[in-house]
């Protein structure tokens, strides 16, 4: 099942508001990157769409932020019926690329 492009240019959207100076960048990573995410044989709910979410300055609690940005993209998940996966990491820890998963989404990964 294709992405519409208008629903990750909303999710971008709804991520600046949130963090307004902060918001460096949102990455399309995983199967939705070819937005061919297929519907599984076994099921008629199509794959989530996996972002990152690139933030400037410090993240304090991972868990909060992560509901932060919860919050406003659930209501999307909802309207397009598909889960909508986000993980938060500061510019300067994906900057360092120490963790494979970071090293595999600049590699693969397609800005949004």
């Amino acid at each position: 099942m294709k992405i519409d492009p208008a629903t990750i240019a909303l999710i971008r959207d709804r991520l600046s508001d949130l963090y307004a100076e902060r918001f460096q960048q949102l990455i399309i990573f995983g199967s939705s990157v070819d937005e061919v995410a297929e519907r599984s044989p076994t099921s008629d709910i199509a794959s989530d769409i996996d972002c990152l979410v690139v933030i400037e300055g410090a993240i304090d609690d991972y868990g909060t932020e992560v509901g932060r940005i919860l919050d406003v993209v659930y209501p999307i998940a909802v309207a397009i019926g598909r889960r909508v996966s986000c993980k938060p990491v500061t510019a300067a820890e994906f900057a360092r690329q120490e963790s494979p998963l970071h090293r595999e989404i600049l590699r693969t990964g397609r800005a949004a």
